[in-house]
């Protein structure tokens, strides 16, 4: 798992963070609230930028694709995140980003990142822990209405380009944040 959205090599149970078509699904290992070594890196993490919060540089030049620490307002959280998209909200500018243990993305405003303390920095130590799933054996599917050289109607079923929006919302309605499911992995 050395990049979010890499294909799992195993199989077994994972607990959904986000679902929001039938393959754009996002989950954990269930097994990594169990895992000693990643939630002991993870708590040394949180601890660092907890001590070195005011000493911690915020990062004024933030780029697209790299990996910085995140820290909500009035929380004691801290998560690693990838910078998606960069953009300017009213007077503010902002980025998207993407949780690299939990998967989700976020909107959030540049001064609210942090660079990741030192330790931390190498992804090869601590991988995210995020994977990037879809539901295998599902196609979005379209009704095309012809009219035939005879002048008849007929209906064909073609591909889509999109999931519809009944097929996103079924999946973000079934697989809600934290519903436990058991994963089979196979690459493509």
């Amino acid at each position: 798992m050395s990049e979010p959205g890499a294909a799992p090599p195993w199989s077994g149970p994972v607990t959904i963070t986000e679902a929001t078509a039938p393959n754009k699904i996002w989950a954990t290992p269930a097994s990594v609230t169990d895992d000693t070594r990643f939630m002991k890196i993870k708590q040394q993490m949180v601890e660092v930028c907890t001590k070195q919060r005011h000493h911690l540089k915020m990062e004024s030049n933030v780029k697209q694709g790299e990996v910085y620490v995140y820290h909500p307002p009035a929380t004691n959280r801290w998560y690693r995140v990838r910078v998606l998209a960069r953009f300017r909200s009213a007077a503010t500018p902002c980025c998207s980003v993407l949780l690299l243990d939990d998967g989700e993305r976020k909107t959030v405003a540049d001064c609210e990142l942090y660079r990741l303390p030192e330790p931390f920095c190498d992804l090869r130590q601590l991988p995210p822990q995020a994977l990037r799933l879809r539901l295998a054996g599902v196609v979005p599917v379209e009704l095309v209405w012809r009219l035939d050289d005879a002048g008849a109607v007929q209906c064909h079923v073609d591909r889509a380009a999109h999931w519809s929006e009944a097929a996103c919302l079924f999946v973000s309605r079934q697989l809600t944040p934290g519903t436990l499911c058991r994963l089979r992995g196979a690459r493509e």
